[in-house]
């Protein structure tokens, strides 16, 4: 005999079925990926160690303009998202004679002899001034403390500084922005851009960077070789492991 309360129970467990299945899959997404989530807050204990590196070896390494405040900062700020990024591009090195062999990018900063100042930029992350070796950085690009991101805007500009002069050219696909004329086959040897991708292709093959800064370092490096070269070499995409442009 058909009974309708029956046939309601079934459907009723079904869905508590579902409900419990698709569940269990989000808290299975959750658990894995929480830790690569893009917040970059900085906690008390790493502000403490920001603002000792700040103190102690900063500020005797590169110079830094009145914009900046030689006593102790708070996180998250823009002082904290800009020391976050010379630590990050301080411990791609790892202990000392660990790299012996690797390009230190870090000693390759402070060799260009930089004097480091803030100022809000409208429609630029960074730039350089090469009469007084100044390189500026946009209020905006610190203020969301992404150290992989800062460590990029520091090393095209610092590339800038080192070859004394703006190698950009209008974008073909965009006038209104600015283009390295081509991606280099050695990226090292060539412009800002060219050098980005030396440096974040260098990130996803240190041992000292963590799995998800790896990730952001892709993902920057994605958007420079989408819309930053005028010319790419035939397999760039493969050889950076990259997707093809657009």
């Amino acid at each position: 005999m058909y009974d309708p309360n029956a046939r309601l129970k079934a459907q009723k467990s079904e869905q508590r079925k579902m409900l419990l299945f698709f569940g269990f899959v989000a808290a299975f997404f959750l658990f894995f990926n929480w830790s690569e989530r893009e917040d970059f807050t900085v906690s008390d204990a790493e502000c403490e160690v920001l603002n000792h590196l700040w103190s102690d070896k900063y500020q005797q390494d590169f110079s830094f303009s009145d914009n900046w405040a030689a006593a102790p900062f708070e996180c998250n700020s823009k002082q904290s998202g800009m020391v976050r990024a010379l630590k990050f591009i301080d411990d791609l090195d790892g202990d000392a004679g660990e790299q012996t062999n690797q390009f230190s990018f870090y000693q390759w900063a402070r060799s260009q002899k930089p004097v480091f100042d803030k100022q809000l930029l409208f429609s630029l992350m960074g730039r350089t001034l090469f009469a007084d070796r100044t390189i500026i950085i946009s209020d905006g690009a610190l203020i969301e403390n992404n150290p992989v991101a800062v460590a990029g805007i520091l090393v095209h500009e610092l590339r800038h500084l080192e070859q004394r002069f703006n190698s950009h050219v209008p974008c073909l696909s965009d006038p209104k922005i600015t283009c390295d004329a081509k991606l280099e086959p050695e990226p090292e040897t060539g412009g800002a851009y060219s050098f980005n991708m030396y440096f974040y292709h260098h990130i996803r093959q240190s041992a000292n960077a963590s799995r998800f800064e790896k990730k952001l370092a892709r993902k920057q490096m994605q958007v420079i070789f989408d819309k930053r070269f005028n010319q790419v070499p035939a397999g760039s995409a493969q050889k950076f492991d990259l997707n093809d442009p657009a």
